[in-house]
Order: structure tokens, then C-alpha cells, then sequence
């Protein structure tokens, strides 16, 4: 039986084929010709978060277009400032454009403001004063802060029972141990190690990594520390 809200398009000499969507119409072709249709709707249409999300990004879109090139490039200039990584430590460089929608995404609510400026905006990933201190009858104690002052932010915690020769931009050959939301770290992961490896004995090499993300968005660079396990 057909489909009450299809209907099948017969084609003149001028034009002989047509596909795709045009206006609320979607037209493929069939067995019996081109055939026109709805464009189907959403079965799950997106609440007031993604309409809210849909806003701002086009909003900024339209924001960079109409900088000028003098604004661009310092935004470009100032992604260079930003040694990015993903969730797995690798580096992730950024550029301009790609800089300005992520910051003016964190740091402006209302999609119709945002920072035409990228000297407005703090650096947010600088690097991390990491120490560790590992004892073989007590904790296994990891600090880091933030430099310069810190604000809330996710660490992530790595670790290897050797000394590794590692590339920083890497965590492929490391453990994932914790992720902790705090100012500073101050970290016993001692439970975590010794899931993975097992207990640590005096004079036994360690390796970790911690990284440090203000947002999803914005990751600062592993910084690795080797050791050995104190008595």
C-alpha cells in the first residue's frame, strides 16, 4: 500500500535527476522514479541545554567572522600558548578559531557575549610542581600544584614500576591510577599501585606522570617524576 506522504516526482528534460533535501523535503530515488517525502523529524528533540548550546555556537561562528584580521591573528598567536593533550596525554595542538570557541564557551554564559581579546583570558594549563615520596612501610604520596596560583581543577595520576625513558606527550605505556577534583593534590595511591603492580619493596624504581585540566578543554602537559621507594 503506498505511503500517504509520499509521492513519486516525474522529471522533465530540463531537469533529468534530483537527490537530497530541499526545504522540508527529501527527495531519492526509487524503483519507480524519484520519490518525494517529509524530511523526518526527530524522534528525541534536544531540550533548552542544546538549544542554549545550538545559540552559542553559532553566535560565536558568526563573532569570529566578523573580527578583523588583526584580532584573528592574535588568537592564532595565542593558541601557541596552549600546550593542549587529550585524555590520553598526547599532544592535541589548537588553533585560533578553535581557541576562541573554547574559550569564549567556558567563560561566557550568555552566548551573545564574548572576548574579542585573547589577552582577557589567563594561560590555564602552566606547568605543575609534582613531588612524590613512596615508602615501602608507609603511603605512597603524590602532591602537585598548579603554577602560577592555583584554581580548581581534575588531576590525573599515571604510574609504571620502572624507570621510564618517556616521551611527556604520551601516556601509552603508563597506568591510569586516579583522577582527583581539588586545588592541590595530595594523593596517597598507594590502594591504586598496588592493584596494578603489587606491592613496592625498598630501593624499587617508580615512574609517574600527572597532568592537569581546568576542563575538558584545556589540559596541561604530563610532568613525569621517577624515584625509588624509600625504607
Amino acid at each position: 500500500m503506498p505511503n500517504p506522504d509520499m509521492a513519486i516526482v516525474r522529471l522533465g528534460p530540463v531537469v533529468s535527476g534530483i537527490s537530497g533535501a530541499i526545504g522540508g523535503l527529501v527527495f531519492v530515488s526509487g524503483r519507480n522514479g524519484t520519490v518525494v517525502r517529509p524530511r523526518p523529524q526527530p524522534s528525541h528533540k534536544g531540550g533548552p541545554f542544546i538549544a542554549t548550546a545550538r545559540a552559542s555556537m553559532y553566535n560565536l561562528r558568526r563573532a569570529w567572522s566578523n573580527l578583523t584580521t588583526l584580532q584573528q591573528n592574535a588568537w592564532r598567536t595565542r593558541a601557541n600558548d596552549f600546550n593542549t593533550t587529550n585524555a590520553l596525554g598526547q599532544s592535541s595542538p589548537i588553533n585560533g578559531f578553535q581557541l576562541f570557541l573554547k574559550v569564549n564557551l567556558e567563560s561566557r554564559l550568555d552566548s551573545a557575549d564574548f572576548l574579542p581579546d585573547p589577552k582577557e583570558f589567563p594561560v590555564s594549563n602552566a606547568p605543575l610542581n609534582v613531588t612524590a615520596a613512596f615508602s615501602a612501610a608507609a603511603a605512597f604520596d603524590v602532591t602537585a600544584t598548579p603554577n602560577p596560583p592555583p584554581t580548581f581543577g581534575t588531576y590525573y595520576v599515571y604510574g609504571w614500576p620502572f624507570w621510564v625513558d618517556h616521551d611527556t606527550r604520551s601516556v601509552a605505556r603508563l597506568v591510569f591510577l586516579a583522577s582527583i577534583f581539588a586545588i592541590t593534590l595530595n594523593r596517597n595511591v598507594r590502594p591504586e599501585w598496588e592493584l596494578h603492580f603489587g606491592s613496592m619493596v625498598q630501593n624499587q624504581r617508580f615512574t609517574l606522570a600527572v597532568g592537569w585540566a581546568r576542563s575538558l578543554a584545556f589540559r596541561s602537559p604530563l610532568v613525569i617524576v621517577r624515584g625509588t621507594v624509600a625504607a
